[in-house]
């Protein structure tokens, strides 16, 4: 379950230049709508999963795709469509299994992550960019849409003011779905998360029996 982790490391080293990088896309970023879409490999097999997540308000939202993957993208709020700015990321992967245990993932969120987090402040601690540091106010197992998941809220300081991330992390049946939602404002993060979870499309293949 490598890929439940976000990398830390990095998010902490560019932390700093979130709230630089979410009003400089902003203002440059197309209006094209950006659609997110995972095909797995025989899209119509038998335990397959196709994801799709849409951007909820082209108007609200700028939307751009890596052009080296169809799963992988990020949306930044225009200026002065937030109340505060605001950047949301999506990746979709295959999940290593269509029905975790809630038990592995409890332990995950509260063993795993905080862990990660803390090995991640003494990486920051030794490096050439000491005092920035990540904040772990929660990681819960929890559901989302109705697939199992894990929630993840941390905060961010050493820049000029706090980042807030708000993560969830979804187990669509073989699709793992991570929605990551950044923030000067907790609230305002949390909200575009569940924004943007809420403008998935699953269309789910099941195995057969």
């Amino acid at each position: 379950m490598k890929s439940v982790v976000p990398v830390f490391s990095a998010i902490a080293r560019t932390s700093s230049k979130i709230l630089l990088k979410i009003a400089s896309i902003a203002f440059f970023a197309t209006p094209l709508l950006a659609t997110l879409v995972v095909h797995p490999a025989s899209a119509q097999a038998p335990g397959s999963t196709r994801v799709l997540v849409r951007n909820p308000d082209v108007g609200k939202w700028a939307g751009s795709r890596n052009f080296l993957s169809n799963s992988s993208g990020e949306y930044v709020c225009r200026p002065l469509a937030c109340p505060a700015p605001s950047k949301v990321t999506v990746r979709i992967s295959n999940s290593p299994t269509r029905s975790p245990d809630r038990q592995a993932l409890a332990k995950y969120a509260s063993q795993t992550i905080p862990a990660a987090v803390e090995q991640a402040n003494l990486n920051a601690a030794s490096s050439l960019a000491p005092g920035r540091k990540i904040e772990r106010l929660s990681s819960t197992a929890t559901e989302m849409r109705g697939f199992p998941a894990i929630s993840q809220e941390m905060r961010f300081v050493g820049g000029k003011e706090p980042v807030y991330m708000s993560k969830i992390t979804m187990f669509v049946k073989s699709a793992l779905v991570d929605i990551a939602s950044f923030s000067p404002s907790r609230e305002t993060a949390r909200r575009n998360r569940d924004l943007f979870a809420g403008a998935m499309q699953v269309e789910d293949i099941p195995l057969a029996r």
